[in-house]
Protein backbone atom coordinates (compact mmCIF):
# COMPACT_ATOMS: atom_id res chain seq x y z
CA UNK A 1 0.00 0.00 0.00
CA UNK A 2 1.55 3.23 -0.85
CA UNK A 3 1.67 6.26 1.91
CA UNK A 4 1.30 9.59 1.76
CA UNK A 5 1.40 12.81 3.75
CA UNK A 6 -1.65 15.55 3.50
CA UNK A 7 -2.27 18.53 5.31
CA UNK A 8 -5.67 18.61 6.73
CA UNK A 9 -7.53 22.16 6.63
CA UNK A 10 -8.64 23.55 9.73
CA UNK A 11 -9.71 27.22 11.05
CA UNK A 12 -7.18 28.87 13.19
CA UNK A 13 -6.11 27.24 16.73
CA UNK A 14 -7.04 23.95 14.97
CA UNK A 15 -10.82 24.47 15.02
CA UNK A 16 -12.51 22.06 12.31
CA UNK A 17 -14.75 24.11 9.74
CA UNK A 18 -18.67 24.00 10.03
CA UNK A 19 -20.92 22.33 7.21
CA UNK A 20 -22.85 26.20 7.58
CA UNK A 21 -19.85 28.56 6.71
CA UNK A 22 -18.23 26.90 3.54
CA UNK A 23 -15.58 28.72 2.33
CA UNK A 24 -14.59 28.96 -1.74
CA UNK A 25 -12.00 25.82 -1.90
CA UNK A 26 -9.85 26.46 -5.03
CA UNK A 27 -8.35 22.44 -4.71
CA UNK A 28 -8.94 19.26 -6.20
CA UNK A 29 -9.03 16.87 -2.88
CA UNK A 30 -10.85 14.74 -0.98
CA UNK A 31 -13.10 15.93 1.91
CA UNK A 32 -14.58 14.31 5.22
CA UNK A 33 -17.75 15.35 6.80
CA UNK A 34 -18.22 14.42 10.60
CA UNK A 35 -20.54 15.49 13.64
CA UNK A 36 -19.34 14.76 17.15
CA UNK A 37 -19.95 11.25 17.24
CA UNK A 38 -19.32 9.84 13.37
CA UNK A 39 -18.13 10.06 10.61
CA UNK A 40 -21.20 10.90 7.71
CA UNK A 41 -19.49 11.28 4.61
CA UNK A 42 -16.15 11.34 2.65
CA UNK A 43 -15.87 11.90 -1.08
CA UNK A 44 -13.21 13.73 -3.46
CA UNK A 45 -14.28 16.42 -6.14
CA UNK A 46 -12.28 19.05 -8.01
CA UNK A 47 -14.69 21.56 -6.79
CA UNK A 48 -15.07 20.65 -2.72
CA UNK A 49 -16.91 23.83 -2.39
CA UNK A 50 -20.05 22.34 -4.68
CA UNK A 51 -20.38 19.41 -3.38
CA UNK A 52 -19.97 20.56 0.32
CA UNK A 53 -22.88 22.32 -0.80
CA UNK A 54 -24.82 19.49 -2.33
CA UNK A 55 -24.24 17.43 0.76
CA UNK A 56 -25.12 20.12 3.43
CA UNK A 57 -28.92 21.17 1.29
CA UNK A 58 -29.37 17.04 0.34
CA UNK A 59 -27.57 14.60 2.22
CA UNK A 60 -27.70 16.21 5.90
CA UNK A 61 -30.41 17.77 6.19
CA UNK A 62 -31.60 14.81 9.27
CA UNK A 63 -28.58 15.05 11.19
CA UNK A 64 -28.04 17.01 14.40
CA UNK A 65 -25.68 20.06 14.22
CA UNK A 66 -22.77 20.84 14.66
CA UNK A 67 -21.77 18.96 11.29
CA UNK A 68 -17.91 19.49 10.74
CA UNK A 69 -15.85 19.06 7.71
CA UNK A 70 -12.48 18.93 6.95
CA UNK A 71 -10.24 18.40 3.11
CA UNK A 72 -6.92 18.02 1.81
CA UNK A 73 -5.45 18.64 -1.26
CA UNK A 74 -4.62 15.40 -2.84
CA UNK A 75 -3.06 14.93 -6.30
CA UNK A 76 -5.42 12.83 -9.20
CA UNK A 77 -2.93 10.36 -9.37
CA UNK A 78 -3.54 9.73 -5.45
CA UNK A 79 -6.88 10.77 -5.03
CA UNK A 80 -9.12 7.54 -5.54
CA UNK A 81 -6.53 5.62 -3.72
CA UNK A 82 -6.90 8.27 -0.86
CA UNK A 83 -10.80 8.21 -0.67
CA UNK A 84 -10.54 4.58 -0.95
CA UNK A 85 -8.21 3.90 2.17
CA UNK A 86 -10.26 6.59 4.45
CA UNK A 87 -13.82 5.50 2.89
CA UNK A 88 -12.30 1.73 4.79
CA UNK A 89 -10.64 3.56 7.84
CA UNK A 90 -14.00 5.88 8.82
CA UNK A 91 -16.85 3.16 7.22
CA UNK A 92 -18.92 6.57 6.70
CA UNK A 93 -23.00 6.44 7.76
CA UNK A 94 -23.98 7.77 4.06
CA UNK A 95 -20.92 6.41 1.54
CA UNK A 96 -21.96 3.65 -0.52
CA UNK A 97 -19.56 2.75 -2.91
CA UNK A 98 -15.70 2.48 -2.56
CA UNK A 99 -13.21 3.12 -5.74
CA UNK A 100 -11.97 -0.21 -7.36
CA UNK A 101 -8.49 0.90 -6.84
CA UNK A 102 -5.74 0.04 -4.35
CA UNK A 103 -6.55 2.05 -1.16
CA UNK A 104 -3.52 4.50 -0.48
CA UNK A 105 -2.97 5.49 3.39
CA UNK A 106 -2.79 9.01 4.59
CA UNK A 107 -2.40 10.66 7.92
CA UNK A 108 -5.90 11.02 9.63
CA UNK A 109 -7.54 14.51 10.28
CA UNK A 110 -8.40 12.59 13.32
Amino acid sequence: MNNISVYWNTLFLNQWHNINDIPLILSSGVYVIFNESEVLYIGKSNNISGRLTHHKENLLTGENPPIYFTWADVTDTHIDGVERFLVEHYNPKYNLRIPNVQAVKVNLPF
